[in-house]
């Protein structure tokens, strides 16, 4: 089949600057998993600028909100993630289908009916990441005691295999989510679908991840250097007897304040180019040219 990245590319970036609801949607998931930071690192913020840091260590509430901000993390990703994923793939739906205005209200009234089965997908996803990166790291563990140490050195460059495994775990999810919302399937059936559409288009979807991911991953890099400044320069908070200069720490937390929101903005952007990105590229593979230009309402 031939497949046409630089028309899938193209396509996905006019309906990402086209439709701003689409931004709202992945803007709102992004903004408020960055609010649960300052609930994670000011306590510790405030115990360096006391010039002691030792006290990490005699109090117990930072780490009590560090855990409960992970923990919150936790449940935004898999309560609230699943109902923004399927907004935004409604989202990129409707745009391919003709049309001209998508309201933010309507993607997400949408989106629901979907919700369970792409939690199902997500939850799926991490449960077979998590197993496989646990039994690498135990038969790294194992080889490592009964040899001595010899096996960490001969696994340590089969660690790097990690990267593209977990390059087509988030490929064959992002397509079971698209079958789902396009095909209306169920969870199993989607991640058949998904698992069948790349194994047929093995080169053309690695080549989609590797623009998709490596390149959204430099652009966020590229915008986060500046948030990360002022832990690059740390030492220069410490001044003579190790005392921590509070100016200068203060002015590096207002600093990367500042910046929360731009990373928002970027991230959000990143985010809707993504998934329209990867609903394209399952239309593409899946579907005839007839059966993606078809409007629903006009077969009504």
């Amino acid at each position: 089949m031939n497949f046409n990245f630089g028309e899938v590319l193209t396509k996905a970036w006019k309906i990402t600057w086209k439709h701003k609801a689409l931004w709202g949607a992945a803007i709102v998931m992004t903004f408020v998993i960055y609010l649960i930071f300052p609930l994670m690192f000011v306590p510790w913020f405030m115990i360096l600028s006391e010039g002691d840091p030792t006290r990490w260590f005699d109090n117990l509430l930072p780490w009590i909100l560090l855990g409960t901000g992970f923990f919150l993390m936790m449940v935004i990703s898999y309560g609230f993630m699943p109902l923004i994923r399927s907004a935004l793939i409604v989202g990129a739906l409707k745009a391919e289908r003709g049309a001209e205005k998508i309201s933010f209200r309507e993607i997400f009234s949408d989106g629901r009916a979907f919700y369970l089965r792409l939690l199902g997908v997500m939850l799926l996803y991490a449960l077979a990441t998590m197993l496989v990166s646990l039994l690498f790291s135990a038969i790294q563990i194992f080889g490592t005691v009964v040899t001595m140490g010899l096996a960490s050195l001969c696994l340590t460059p089969l660690s790097f295999l990690m990267y593209p495994f977990m390059f087509a775990a988030m490929a064959w999810m992002e397509l079971a989510e698209s079958a789902v919302v396009a095909d209306g399937l169920g969870v199993m059936d989607a991640i058949r679908r998904g698992w069948d559409t790349m194994r047929v288009n093995k080169m053309n979807v690695f080549i989609v991840a590797l623009i998709v991911y490596v390149g959204i991953g430099m652009v966020t890099m590229l915008v986060m250097v500046p948030f990360f400044l002022p832990v690059f320069f740390a030492p220069v908070f410490f001044i003579e007897g190790g005392e921590i200069w509070n100016g200068l720490l203060w002015g590096a937390g207002i600093w990367m304040a500042l910046f929360i929101p731009i990373m928002t903005f970027v991230q959000g952007i990143g985010m809707v180019f993504m998934k329209t990105t990867w609903l394209l590229t399952y239309l593409r593979l899946t579907h005839k040219p007839e059966e993606i230009v078809v409007l629903p309402e006009a077969n009504a």
